[in-house]
């Protein structure tokens, strides 16, 4: 495929009367830009430009282009030149949204402040989010992730709603965080076919983890942190969750009263094997209906007597195999930081983590 048309958006200098779009030239509002371009054969890339505010005075409208599956949308971050690692910052002025997004890949950027009487965004249909950094917004962020969507490298913070509704979505190096502000009530949802892994949950209070409701539905590798909290990092709700797994996860800190691990009430089972367990008031549950309830394959789980996330080392980047793995405090078989969203966990435009997400407690 060709490279796509390159546009330019500077919330700072650019100007919507007479700049044209180019690098030299841009726009100053996506909203602009996005009335402006026709459509080039597979799409374009709108680039926005970091160090201000995209400062939304109406809904994010995609009434004008529309792009669709063979004619993709890019809206990315960027410095000085297009795919730089800019970071792109959209505010939503606590009074918009930015929208629905099927078909669009949103790069490099930072959204915050969206109208909290409606979720940040929509409909992430065939459409991707890579290093996007949510936050401080008192409703969900991502209201529908279906249809091969991919959700990658992404940190969602002081967040009041859901992160992540997940419909056949792909999660990958995510990084949920409650805030000063507000706590998530359940961080992450997960449908049919949903699949997270290499992700991190720094939770507290009565803030769930992830609450999966139906099929063949995947979370590995990831590390669930209550804080003390009476939430549940993973609830399993469904009597209808069939060829769905839970496996090779670390789950520590949910003491509060009723605080649970792992919560299942699957009919017909869920793959649940080699995760560790520490400090939660329940481990995990498991079911007695009859018929093939509970747990499918139960192996290799074990109950931690002390915590994994005893540190060592210093917390630069180069050390952080040594820094982010969990000691050997019994035979913790996965979960570790090094597969489990060291590069998603704490800078603020989403990737390059620099240190432990957990070290203040």
């Amino acid at each position: 495929m060709p490279a796509l048309p390159q546009y330019y958006v500077d919330p700072a200098s650019g100007s919507d009367i007479s700049g044209t779009g180019a690098i030299g030239s841009p726009w100053q509002t996506l909203q602009h830009a996005l009335d402006t371009i026709t459509p080039a054969t597979y799409g374009d890339q709108i680039n926005l430009k970091s160090g201000s505010s995209n400062v939304l005075s109406a809904d994010l409208s995609y009434s004008t282009y529309s792009p669709s599956t063979y004619k993709k949308l890019v809206v990315r971050g960027y410095t000085t030149t297009e795919n730089d690692g800019g970071i792109g910052k959209i505010d939503g002025s606590a009074s918009y949204t930015v929208g629905s997004l099927s078909n669009t890949a949103f790069i490099d950027l930072e959204i915050t402040n969206t109208d909290p009487a409606r979720s940040a965004c929509s409909n992430l249909d065939y459409s991707q989010w890579v290093n996007v950094y949510a936050h401080t917004i008192d409703n969900n962020v991502l209201a529908v992730v279906q249809n091969r969507a991919q959700v990658i490298d992404c940190r969602f913070e002081n967040i009041s709603g859901t992160a992540c509704n997940a419909f056949r979505g792909f999660g990958k190096n995510l990084y949920f965080k409650n805030g000063s502000t507000y706590s998530f009530g359940t961080a992450l949802k997960l449908d049919v076919e949903g699949h997270l892994s290499n992700s991190i949950f720094d939770l507290d209070g009565s803030s769930n983890g992830i609450d999966c409701t139906s099929i063949s539905h995947c979370v590995m590798n990831s590390t669930f942190f209550g804080g003390g909290g009476t939430g549940t990092a993973y609830n399993n709700n469904s009597s209808d969750t069939w060829a769905s797994m839970f496996a090779d996860n670390i789950v520590a800190g949910f003491s509060g009263t009723g605080g649970i691990g792992c919560n299942n009430t699957s009919y017909w089972g869920l793959v649940f094997r080699n995760n560790s367990f520490y400090d939660n008031a329940t481990d995990f549950n498991d079911p007695t209906t009859a018929g093939e309830s509970g747990y499918r394959d139960n192996s290799g789980n074990e109950s931690l007597a002390s915590s994994p996330f005893a540190l060592s080392g210093n917390n630069d980047y180069a050390n952080r195999l040594t820094y982010f793995a969990p000691q050997d405090v019994g035979s913790v078989l996965a979960g570790d930081y090094p597969r489990g969203a060291v590069f998603a966990a704490t800078t603020s435009g989403g990737g390059g983590a620099t240190v432990h997400p957990l070290r203040s407690n």
